[in-house]
């Protein structure tokens, strides 16, 4: 067997990417994380009906 060449590829702009995403997801703030200036957690109810059904 002969090789002629050697081929390398560039993953540099990769992994600059995949830095990029996981900055962008460590500033995000989750639904249940309290945001700058909150005290506390808003809690919201619905009350759930049957359905009317009639014959």
């Amino acid at each position: 067997m002969t090789v002629d060449g050697v081929v390398t590829i560039d993953q540099s702009n990769n992994l600059v990417g995949l830095e990029r995403q996981i900055t962008a997801l460590v500033d995000l703030v989750a639904p249940d994380e309290l945001a700058d200036g909150e005290e506390s957690t808003d809690l919201v109810s619905a009350p759930l009906l049957r359905a009317r059904r009639g014959r």
